[in-house]
């Protein structure tokens, strides 16, 4: 059997049938507490691109949803600057003991 971690596909397609998530939304994220990130196709901005909003509910006509990055570099270069400290940190506490 092969194992694969959950894709953007899967997670949109499984959160479109779901949750009722909207179209416009393109989930990127999950912290995995319910906190998503997502590309919101109905807004660009002055490059083009679409920005990044983040919310615990997408797919709730109540739900808060923040502004969180500009555009999709943004987001990714967060990610990566964040996971490059993570694993800085692991190390050197794996040097220390």
């Amino acid at each position: 059997m092969l194992f694969r971690s959950p894709d953007v596909v899967w997670m949109v397609l499984t959160d479109r049938k779901k949750f009722g998530l909207p179209p416009q939304y393109i989930i990127l994220w999950d912290l995995g507490d319910g906190f998503q990130c997502a590309i919101d196709t109905s807004q660009v901005n002055s490059k083009g691109e679409c920005p990044i909003k983040g919310s615990y509910a997408f797919h709730s006509q109540e739900a808060e949803v923040e502004d969180c990055f500009e555009d999709f570099g943004d987001f990714l270069l967060d990610r990566i600057q964040k996971e490059v400290k993570y694993q800085e940190e692991e190390d050197w506490l794996e040097e220390q003991q």
